[in-house]
């Protein structure tokens, strides 16, 4: 604890007042002065009580939770012996920043709709049709794990399928196919292919490069058919020109 007078305390955390912002770059909440001087306290292992954590809403109560009988209020925050201070801030930043915790949660804040087909499961789920079986080296399974989805409609194409990310489209398979090898057989050029890794296999970066370059394909796509559109109706329109002019 302090020795010097609160004047004096008051001159030394006034100086380190600027080493945490008042809206710190984890989170969308702005500190007060008096809760970003205790979070400074606090980081600097000196000690707090209960008491005035409680008023700023960083403790849910004034009584210390070391698990002592006696709840005094005036229990020195960080030098009780029993506390685990590692669990506070644990707890503190699971409140303050909800932070994603797997690939579900990340795709599903996505603006727009892959989750569909970015998800190993949600590509299983496409093959509806599908001829092989699980004894099958081409079982739905291992399509999914090599990035194809089924784009089968019906019994003339039970065996089409087509890559989430280059696009690619594949049929005719054989029961032995192995998809991974038909796959860079066929689109050597793609993203996911040239990972070479399953999805849980996957580190978070080349995940989000994944759905980066997603995004980028079907940008493209959408510019192609785009331009397909209005080249159309361009021909539409200088044909009825031209039978006018006649």
């Amino acid at each position: 604890m302090w020795r010097s007078s609160s004047q004096t305390k008051g001159r030394y955390y006034s100086t380190i007042q600027v080493d945490i912002p008042p809206k710190p770059w984890f989170t969308n909440l702005t500190f007060g002065k008096a809760t970003t001087s205790t979070l400074i306290r606090m980081r600097l292992g000196h000690a707090s009580i209960p008491l005035h954590l409680a008023r700023l809403n960083l403790l849910p109560s004034d009584i210390c939770e070391c698990g002592n009988d006696v709840g005094d209020f005036n229990h020195i925050f960080f030098a009780c012996p029993r506390y685990d201070r590692s669990a506070f801030f644990s707890s503190l930043l699971y409140i303050k920043i909800p932070f994603p915790t797997s690939i579900s949660v990340l795709l599903s804040n996505i603006n727009i709709n892959v989750y569909r087909i970015l998800a190993e499961d949600e590509r299983v789920k496409t093959f509806k049709y599908w001829p092989y079986n699980d004894n099958n080296k081409c079982n739905i399974r291992n399509m999914a794990e090599a990035g194809f989805y089924s784009v089968a409609t019906g019994d003339n194409d039970v065996d089409a399928v087509k890559c989430f990310l280059c696009g690619k489209e594949l049929d005719g398979w054989e029961p032995e196919d192995d998809p991974w090898a038909e796959h860079k057989s066929h689109a050597a050029y793609c993203a996911f292919v040239q990972l070479n890794k399953r999805e849980d296999d996957l580190l978070l970066p080349e995940y989000l490069s994944i759905i980066l370059q997603y995004m980028k394909n079907e940008i493209r796509n959408n510019q192609e058919i785009a331009t397909q559109l209005i080249d159309k109706k361009a021909k539409e329109v200088w044909r009825k020109i031209h039978k006018l002019r006649k």
